[in-house]
This record gives structure tokens, C-alpha cells and sequence, in this order.
């Protein structure tokens, strides 16, 4: 798609497709690709490509070329978004479908995300990383003990010596604003989708994003009105 109003030196401030994974990934982890995509997919997040061919024909000399929707889509259908070499290298190259016809190739170098797109889709500065890593955390199953080793052959062995430090209970701290938790949501709805958003990992991430702060179970189960409600625990109020 071309725009003879865009200009090589506007085209120099938008941000590489490698740099922009870069900062998703220190904020969302994992979780980084799919975030980028989705925007994409949804049109809150616009790409141009230095050079674009379709099949054998180059369109658009330079920096005119606005990244189609469809490609997009066919990107998302045939790649897991995690391991596409646009992360790497800011180029990729896709077969799309056309109508009556063979699927047609696309190959674009030199991708690049407007710069506004990619500022609101990132947390403030402050959060992020958070999100991304205390779901995936959660995930990973603790470490297991060695029964036969030496070290904890004895049941003492194993149990960690006490602290002098009294233990806090979730009452005992002080509640999260009312306000950090409306940004929390937010940020949570973009990353988290379909099988992975359920109640345990809203909880999870809450409590992530807020170490040392009481996180009312009650208050995120709020924000997801249509969510069936998991089976309650001892950890969250």
C-alpha cells in the first residue's frame, strides 16, 4: 500500500521489527511475540517495509510501503509468532492466498513499526517485565527432592532453618491502590487470552506485579465479569 506523503526521513524514526521485540520482550517475556501480533492483526499496530516483493515483482521503490493486513493474517496462520526470523533479522517472507489464483509469496526487508503503535502498546517503564515473567513462573513446576542424596537423607536435613523475622500474612500488608490495579488489568487482558487467561494466573500476575502489597482476590475476579470462578485457595483472600 503506498503513501507518497511518507517520507524517508519519517520512515528513519520508525522503530526496526528487531528493536521493537526487543523492548516487547522486556516487558512481556515470553509472551512478547504474541503481543506485537496480536496488535497487528488488529490494526493497533502499523508496519512499512523499505522493500517488498510480491512473487518476482518489487512494489513501490523504498520506504512508501505499508505492510498489508492479510499478510499479517497469513503469518499468524502458517508461523508460531515466537520463531519468526522478522525478531532477528527485520525481514520476513510469507506465501499469502489469493482468490482463484496459487498463494503468493511475500517478501519484505526492513520492517519497521510506527513509533506511537509501539509506545502504547508497552507498559510504563516501571512494570515492565513483571507481567511476562510471574505467569511463567508460576508454570514451573518446584524442584524436587533427592531422597537418596546424602544432603537430605534426613528429614531434618531437608527443613530450612527458622527465621528470627516474624512471617507476614497477606492481611497483614497493605492494600494495592484501586488505580495501579486498573493498569494491571489492562496490560493482563493484552498478554493473556484464551486458554491461558484463567483465574489462578490473573491471580498469579497480581500478585506479581505487586510484591508486598495485599491483593484481593474479590478485586480481580472483578475485572473479568464473564470468567468461570476456579477452585479458591489458602494463598489469595
Amino acid at each position: 500500500m503506498a503513501d507518497n506523503g511518507f517520507t524517508a526521513e519519517t520512515f528513519d524514526t520508525w522503530i526496526t521489527a528487531r528493536e521493537t521485540y526487543r523492548r516487547a520482550h522486556e516487558a512481556f517475556g515470553l509472551q512478547a511475540a504474541r503481543a506485537i501480533m496480536e496488535r497487528l492483526l488488529n490494526a493497533l499496530l502499523i508496519a512499512r517495509a523499505e522493500n517488498m516483493f510480491i512473487g518476482t515483482d518489487q512494489i513501490d521503490h523504498g520506504i512508501v510501503n505499508e505492510v498489508p493486513a492479510k499478510f499479517w493474517f497469513a503469518v499468524a496462520d502458517a508461523n508460531d509468532p515466537l520463531h519468526l526470523q522478522l525478531w532477528n533479522t527485520s525481514s520476513i517472507a510469507c506465501s499469502v492466498p489469493r482468490v482463484g489464483t496459487y498463494n503468493t509469496t511475500y517478501r519484505l526487508f526492513n520492517v519497521r513499526f510506527d513509533p506511537k503503535g509501539v509506545h502504547k502498546m508497552l507498559p510504563p517503564q516501571k512494570y515492565r517485565g513483571i507481567i511476562g515473567s510471574v505467569v511463567q513462573g508460576a508454570r514451573k513446576r518446584p524442584p524436587q527432592l533427592d531422597l537418596d542424596s546424602p544432603q537430605t537423607s534426613k528429614k531434618e536435613d531437608a527443613t530450612p532453618a527458622p527465621s528470627d523475622e516474624p512471617e507476614l500474612s497477606d492481611r497483614d500488608l497493605p492494600p494495592v491502590a484501586t488505580a495501579h490495579l486498573d493498569q494491571w488489568a489492562e496490560l493482563y487482558k493484552q498478554v493473556y487470552r484464551g486458554t491461558e487467561d484463567t483465574e489462578p494466573n490473573a491471580i498469579a500476575s497480581a500478585k506479581g506485579m505487586f510484591p508486598g502489597k495485599r491483593v484481593s482476590r474479590a478485586k480481580v475476579r472483578a475485572y473479568f465479569p464473564a470468567r468461570k470462578r476456579g477452585p479458591k485457595t489458602d494463598s489469595a483472600e
